[in-house]
């Protein structure tokens, strides 16, 4: 679920930080979060997710990959591996975090990210 909010996921719980916009710059490049999400629709091996935007000191805005853990058969390695095909560089996601699962609103957009490790 493509959420346009900057978040960050800390100690379990997932902060939104307001609206981000569906282009970022990251380390300068032009990156388009759409387009993260719908590539991730193909990828093998994931059921739930979501792409939100975080910011790291050095590279300002980045993408970041939440994947609910219920039904998902692969590994932080190969959904990066996945990316790094499907996408340019720059938009692919800094990390991955696995959540045990992701609480979604009637218009499917995430409103809670349970994270109990």
């Amino acid at each position: 679920m493509l959420t346009s909010d900057y978040g960050s996921l800390e100690g379990g719980v997932l902060r939104l930080h307001g609206r981000a916009d569906t282009v970022i710059q990251v380390a300068g490049q032009n990156v388009d979060v759409a387009a993260i999400h719908d590539a991730m629709a193909a990828c093998p091996g994931i059921k739930d997710y979501s792409v939100v935007v975080d910011h790291d000191d050095a590279l300002g805005q980045v993408p970041v990959l939440l994947v609910a853990e219920a039904g998902c058969r692969a590994t932080i390695e190969q959904i990066l591996d996945f990316c790094r095909n499907a996408l340019p560089a720059a938009a692919v996601p800094r990390s991955v975090r696995f959540v045990d699962r992701i609480t979604r609103s009637a218009a499917g957009k995430p409103i809670l990210v349970h994270h109990d490790g």
